[in-house]
């Protein structure tokens, strides 16, 4: 087995017999997208007129990708404090989705 090998990566591998001298043919392989390996930074709320936030940030690093990126995701929630135990819940969750444009 061979082991640490970047995701969504092309690798070209050769094949020798013990004596050396003959090699074979070289094999192109591409490893599995993964799920990416770091977070947008830099991020950015902005208020807006009616209830609305604007969010923005850098893109992820293409060598955090792992793959390509089809889209974010965010999820805004109220937050409330309980003044009993002084723990927090967020409630009305909304779960939003954009696309990356290619």
């Amino acid at each position: 087995n061979v082991t640490h090998l970047l995701p969504a990566t092309v690798y070209r591998v050769f094949l020798a017999a013990n004596s050396g001298k003959s090699i074979f043919s070289p094999q192109y392989q591409r490893t599995q997208e993964d799920k990416p390996s770091g977070e947008p930074k830099s991020l950015v709320i902005t208020r807006k007129p009616g209830g609305v936030v604007d969010l923005r940030w850098s893109p992820l690093p293409k060598e955090e990708r792992n793959g390509a990126l089809n889209g974010y995701g965010a999820t805004l929630g109220r937050l409330v404090v309980c003044p009993s135990n002084k723990s927090e819940k967020a409630v009305n969750s909304v779960m939003t989705r954009e696309a990356v444009s290619r």
